[in-house]
């Protein structure tokens, strides 16, 4: 089985989703499954970990002065937690998975995400596993933890 992983880590936001993603990627690796990390540059030492790692780390650009402007404007109170605006973070996560056609499973654990984001990256996930612990939003998703 082959997952990808969208999470974020900064000093902004945190590393909780990222630990809980790590700890998730080793007990799927444990059990055979191919494990690809999506993160976006938000600075800091915090993908060093998974640089580092067994798994392949795709980093999503950082995001510019005027891609943070945006990110107020997206859905949800923690809309801004995505640092660019949904959309833009959708299409990169999208050009990210086309490298993998072989996916399984997308794991998505982030605040800034939600179901107007799941329902753009749907197309080339064939399924997806959010992770959340606010139960603040909508989600557009196979399986929710």
């Amino acid at each position: 089985m082959n997952v990808a992983i969208r999470v974020d880590a900064s000093e902004k936001i945190g590393v909780g989703h990222l630990a809980r993603c790590k700890n998730l990627a080793h007990r799927l690796a444990e059990n055979g499954c191919k494990v690809i990390f999506i993160s976006r540059d938000l600075g800091g030492p915090f993908l060093e970990g998974v640089k580092q790692s067994q798994y392949e780390l795709i980093v999503l650009p950082a995001p510019s002065a005027m891609d943070s402007c945006e990110a107020e404007r997206n859905p949800g109170s923690h809309g801004i937690c995505l640092e660019t605006s949904w959309e833009l973070d959708a299409c990169q996560t999208v050009t990210a998975l086309e490298e993998h056609p072989d996916l399984d499973w997308l794991v998505v654990d982030h605040y800034g995400i939600d179901s107007h984001w799941h329902r753009e990256v749907k197309r080339s996930a064939p399924q997806i596993f959010v992770i959340d612990d606010l139960a603040d939003r909508t989600f557009e998703c196979d399986l929710l933890l």
